[in-house]
């Protein structure tokens, strides 16, 4: 229970807190077991050295936001709550002045102009609208970067109605979606804003019926939201047919890793699994540790034959033992070129740059001649 003290001298704060940290009845007998909300500023609380968050409360007591303190009101006054959690105070911005609050539709205003920078168009939306967006979002906790990104780079949640926009928080929030999952699925599923909202239900179900953990299929919507276009018949089926490459055990590990496991086309998902099985020689419990399914067979094949022409890679023989040390699948296939050439292969970036684009030639003549001796074995 949070109990807002609304009129207290600095003494009066400061006994209460202690009061709250001893689990005893403050302001007018309400039980504080874990948390009392008092008033005062930043430089009070950092005397004391308090581990609190903070909030903004109208002259009424109404708490607004929490974890950032924003205002448009110099009316509003900084409260905290006493966590306990022996983290140092997190102060609003302090200035000569006094604490400085942020201006809610002044960042509206900033993210409209950032926006229509965008467009040869004026988008029709008003601060306040947008304030309140911002102010929605951070009331879940969303991250303030990720939500400014969010309203600048989307149209369409940007210029949606309030209404139709918390009837989407509303339904997120109720089936688990957190902090950046939220960010996430208002970015990419559009449809939650037309209050359409049959696929993410339908994939959640087929998702717990391939028996992934409730959080583990929010998170994997979330970071892919393109499976909610699978059917529960084509998820089942894949299922099956990774079940044929991987271990059981396996196969959702992959899945939550690489969602794209789940509708990409199979005859490359199992290219892409003979290769780095038979042209490699690795088993399956390395591939458990990488993203290999999340590159593209070129990036594959690139990556491999760099290293192999280098002498920096050795298919191991029957017995699983080369004469070097070969990399690991991460540090061949997850790392970027810059890391991969300079710290795996200890070559000069430019060098493996420049080897790219040859092998990228090198394959598109290989598949040229393929396809040239194809049509003369059918004209035979």
């Amino acid at each position: 229970m949070l109990k807002v003290i609304r009129k207290a001298s600095c003494r009066a704060i400061v006994n209460r807190l202690h009061a709250s940290r001893e689990g005893v009845n403050t302001a007018g007998g309400c039980a504080l077991s874990h948390a009392n909300i008092c008033c005062g500023s930043v430089t009070q609380f950092n005397k004391y050295q308090s581990p609190i968050r903070h909030f903004v409360v109208s002259p009424q007591g109404h708490i607004t936001l929490h974890e950032h303190v924003y205002s448009k009101h110099t009316s509003f006054r900084l409260v905290s709550e006493i966590r306990g959690n022996g983290n140092k105070t997190k102060g609003c911005e302090q200035t000569k002045g006094g604490d400085k609050f942020i201006d809610l539709e002044l960042l509206a205003k900033d993210i409209i102009k950032h926006a229509e920078s965008n467009y040869t168009y004026p988008l029709h939306v008003s601060a306040s609208d947008i304030a309140v967006k911002i102010e929605s979002l951070l009331n879940l906790q969303c991250d303030l970067s990720d939500i400014k990104t969010l309203l600048t780079i989307n149209q369409t949640v940007l210029t949606a109605t309030n209404n139709a926009f918390t009837k989407a928080l509303v339904f997120l929030d109720k089936h688990g979606f957190r902090q950046q999952n939220i960010v996430s699925m208002l970015h990419h599923c559009d449809e939650l804003l037309a209050g359409q909202t049959k696929l993410i239900i339908q994939c959640l179900d087929s998702l717990r019926q391939i028996t992934l953990k409730e959080k583990e299929a929010i998170q994997l919507i979330a970071s892919d939201p393109n499976v909610r276009h699978i059917t529960h018949k084509d998820m089942t089926s894949r299922v099956a047919q990774l079940k044929g490459l991987f271990k059981t055990s396996h196969v959702l590990r992959l899945i939550l890793k690489s969602p794209k496991l789940l509708y990409d086309d199979f005859s490359e998902v199992a290219y892409k699994f003979q290769y780095v099985i038979f042209k490699l020689g690795v088993d399956q419990k390395p591939i458990m540790s990488t993203k290999l399914f999340d590159h593209s067979v070129m990036h594959i094949k690139t990556r491999h034959e760099f290293l192999e022409r280098a002498g920096l890679y050795q298919l191991p023989n029957k017995k699983g033992e080369t004469t070097i040390e070969n990399p690991s699948l991460y540090q061949i296939f997850d790392t970027s070129d810059s890391v991969f050439a300079q710290k795996v292969a200890k070559m000069p970036t430019a060098d493996y740059m420049t080897f790219k684009k040859l092998y990228e030639l090198e394959e598109e003549m290989r598949e040229e001649q393929s396809d040239s001796d194809q049509s003369e074995s059918d004209d035979e």
